[in-house]
């Protein structure tokens, strides 16, 4: 028996020992972010899947028709969610390019900047077509997650670095051969 087995579970016949490896929460983190994570197409399903129900939850019309009161649940509470939608889909780009233990460049991080930039002005213009009202309070809360969270992963990956050494920086295939002449 395991010094880190707290119980033992009987199912059937079978009886299994749960312990910190195998704990719900454990099993989660290490799939998401251990050494078996999903694939780059899993991660980039999960992306589109992600930025599609982000795109309707935006572009969905008249709903302040659901809100219960005017302020609920509170002032400025679509702002709220308009920087986690945000920040949410920078998560999930960078989930998808640390694919393999790869860095996310600095290069790269700037292009999640400009891309987010420009799908916040894209999704602002186009909440008109559905009878949305574009914000520019909107769009700076959209900013904010974005940003926000960069610099949160921007952080969280230099002080990993730090402890467990660099990963791969992130290059495309091509360049990688280039440089070392194959």
């Amino acid at each position: 028996m395991r010094s880190d087995s707290f119980v033992l579970l009987f199912v059937g016949d079978d009886q299994e020992q749960l312990t910190t490896d195998n704990w719900p929460l454990t099993q989660y983190t290490t799939l998401m972010f251990g050494p078996h994570r999903p694939s780059l197409p899993v991660r980039r399903w999960l992306l589109i899947g992600y930025w599609t129900v982000m795109y309707f939850l935006t572009h969905w019309p008249e709903v302040d028709r659901f809100r219960l009161r005017p302020e609920w649940p509170f002032p400025g509470f679509d702002k709220v969610v308009h920087g986690l939608l945000y920040a949410g889909w920078v998560v999930a780009w960078w989930w998808m390019l640390s694919t393999g233990g790869r860095r996310v460049s600095r290069s790269a991080m700037g292009w999640l900047a400009v891309g987010a930039a420009a799908y916040g002005i894209f999704d602002e213009i186009t909440q008109a077509i559905v009878g949305r009202q574009p914000d520019l309070p909107d769009f700076a809360f959209d900013m904010l997650g974005a940003l926000g969270t960069l610099a949160v992963l921007a952080v969280w990956q230099r002080r990993k670095d730090r402890r467990e050494g660099p990963g791969r920086p992130l290059v495309p295939r091509q360049a990688a051969r280039a440089s070392s002449g194959v």
